[in-house]
């Protein structure tokens, strides 16, 4: 009688070698790596393209204020030129019996307000110029130059609402700054912080004509953008 042959199938385990598994770690690693580069690199062009947008942002905003102010220079030249007949469309005010301003100045009492955005100081006051008195000691209140900034004695009049906004409003009692068009009409620059100014001020005599120096600042977008250009005008004479 034979006896039944019991077969057995060995599987054998196989292993993966050291070496292999420290390569499959060293990618991981690697690609980790990578993941995080990458995300520092999106991160930085993220940052730079949002700086990049502020600097060009704050660009524009000057370039609106430069502009504005231009305006508001252009338009105190026209104030000047104008004739004792004028009465222009649109104008907030009339400079009535102080037309043409050229002639008109050399009658105007020297104050340290600037009235209507024309200024006219003594020589006295002009020496008395100086910016390093301080603007909180009240013994020594800064005197300052009509187009320097207010707290160094400056004559703007930071108060806007205290100027002109409609036809016949506050034309008579208003100190400072000039609103563009207030006495000339042209239309008011939209969406700007604030409207662009300008001061008149007058110099004296050169060779036998009134000689003026305007400052003009202009706003941007923000009230913080300001622009200041200033020029110096010889008014054409009228008949």
């Amino acid at each position: 009688m034979t006896e039944p042959v019991h077969t057995m199938n060995c599987h054998r385990l196989s292993r993966q070698p050291a070496s292999t598994m420290r390569q499959q770690g060293i990618a991981l690693v690697v690609v980790l790596v990578f993941l995080l580069a990458l995300t520092a690199i999106s991160l930085y062009g993220a940052r730079q393209a949002v700086f990049g947008e502020k600097i060009a942002r704050n660009v524009l905003d000057a370039q609106v204020a430069q502009q504005a102010a231009e305006a508001a220079l252009r338009d105190a030249e026209a104030d000047l030129a104008m004739s004792e007949d004028s009465e222009p469309v649109g104008a907030f005010c009339l400079r009535t019996g102080m037309r043409p301003i050229a002639a008109r100045i050399l009658l105007l009492v020297a104050t340290d307000q600037c009235l209507g955005g024309i200024c006219k100081l003594t020589d006295v006051q002009y020496k008395a110029v100086s910016s390093a008195a301080s603007a909180a000691d009240a013994e020594h209140a800064p005197q300052g130059l009509p187009w320097w900034p207010d707290a160094k004695g400056g004559k703007w009049n930071n108060d806007f609402d205290a100027k002109p906004q409609a036809a016949n409003d506050k034309c008579d009692v208003f100190t400072g700054g000039v609103p563009l068009g207030t006495y000339t009409g042209v239309t008011r620059i939209a969406e700007v912080s604030q409207q662009p100014e300008y001061l008149i001020e007058y110099i004296g005599v050169r060779n036998e004509r009134p000689l003026f120096r305007i400052t003009a600042r202009g706003f941007g977008y923000s009230p913080a953008t300001q622009a200041v250009v200033q020029s110096y005008f010889v008014p054409p004479e009228t008949e």
